[in-house]
């Protein structure tokens, strides 16, 4: 799968987004798996950035060894007082792992919330597009690798419960399940 392979999609729910993804009639497996990680480059996680890139290297390397790596599609985005989608829903084998280098700061403050909303939604809204126009079903899991902080996001973390419950009416939630992941520093907690 190839750059051309790709579209842009828009998220639902209380916030919109884009994201970009491999065309459902591109895909050759009945059933995928949908990785986001979403790594906060926020000027709060300074200290520990190439902690958070040993942290996606240490994700993909998983990925490639599971027994359904070939069923794997991951998407890649950064984010402090912005979002940037560093690549979008693809396969595995077409993951450049240069781009998992330690990213620079993104602004000033930090969308924890509004960053992970929209990755959960990707997920989701991938999911039913996926189910819906190609009859694939899907799964999901999101990273976020963060010190925890959030400063700036328009979205709460209400929000984010609130998208998940009101997901759970749209698709069927036997074909796909969710997780995230916010793994703080440990230097930051408090001892």
């Amino acid at each position: 799968m190839t750059e051309e392979n790709m579209e842009t999609m828009q998220t639902t729910g209380a916030g919109v987004f884009s994201f970009s993804a491999t065309r459902p009639e591109d895909l050759e497996e009945e059933e995928y798996t949908l990785v986001v990680i979403a790594d906060d480059v926020s000027p709060s996680t300074e200290g520990f950035r190439s902690d958070s890139c040993e942290a996606k290297k240490a994700i993909i390397e998983a990925c490639r060894k599971s027994p359904r790596a070939e069923k794997l599609l991951i998407r890649q985005t950064v984010f402090g007082s912005q979002l940037k989608e560093i690549h979008g829903f693809k396969s595995l084998e077409n993951i450049d792992e240069t781009l998992f280098d330690i990213e620079g700061t993104i602004g000033h403050s930090t969308t924890l919330f509004d960053a992970t909303y929209e990755a959960i939604s990707s997920v989701l809204d991938y999911a039913k597009t996926l189910d819906e126009n190609a009859d694939i079903l899907s799964n999901g899991i999101v990273f976020v690798p963060t010190d925890g902080m959030d400063n700036d996001s328009s979205l709460t973390a209400h929000s984010i419960t609130e998208r998940i419950q009101q997901s759970k009416k749209e698709v069927n939630v036997s074909k796909w399940c969710l997780s995230a992941c916010l793994t703080p520093k440990t230097a930051m907690l408090p001892k």
